[in-house]
């Protein structure tokens, strides 16, 4: 329905090759931990769950200390505490949690855009620590919006938050531009 391919097609002669870097891509990982890089792709989108801890009693096995890649988890005054700025929203501690101490208390997307993998690999920019459906929808529409209307011959994503920032993408997300198509995908 954005007509993406046509918008790589249009921005080539007709005689050029289309090459892997001139596609839009998107990569979607399940988790954080990033097995298909979205952090490093051009739209890149993680799973996430952010934890939640409830006024059930905690046993103090430190199972949750222990699952916890990131470190953002110590046990003090009988039950977990959270260092928000450390998590990755991985959901491991509710995983591991045996006593419901730690449940999930929003489950969303980490959206990323502006990454780049190879030879200039680039960490992409992150829109949304954690977003809905709509909001991922309208961030890809709004993005592909970017690259029709501010792309400079072959300017990718990646190339154009370099140039502009991301500033581009929120005015195109938060001046009622998006149509919410996100029922039709």
């Amino acid at each position: 329905e954005l007509k993406v391919s046509e918008m790589v097609a249009d921005s080539h002669r007709d005689d050029e090759k289309i090459m892997a870097h001139h596609r839009v891509i998107i990569s979607i990982s399940g988790c954080p931990k990033g097995c298909a890089a979205p952090e490093a792709r051009p739209f890149g989108v993680h799973g996430v769950s952010e934890p939640m801890i409830t006024e059930a009693i905690c046993s103090e096995c430190f199972a949750c200390v222990d699952a916890c890649p990131q470190g953002a988890i110590v046990i003090r005054g009988g039950g977990p505490q959270i260092n928000f700025t450390r998590c990755d929203l991985c959901e491991y501690c509710v995983k591991a949690c045996t006593t419901g101490k730690l449940v999930s208390a929003k489950k969303g997307y980490r959206i990323m855009v502006g990454g780049r993998f190879g030879r200039f690999h680039q960490l992409g920019t992150q829109l949304f620590r954690i977003a809905d459906k709509e909001t991922l929808i309208n961030t890809i529409v709004a993005s592909i919006r970017t690259i029709k209307e501010e792309a400079v011959g072959y300017e990718d994503i990646n190339a154009i938050v370099n140039r502009v920032g991301v500033a581009p993408i929120f005015k195109r997300l938060y001046q009622g531009e998006i149509v919410n198509i996100g029922d039709k995908v």
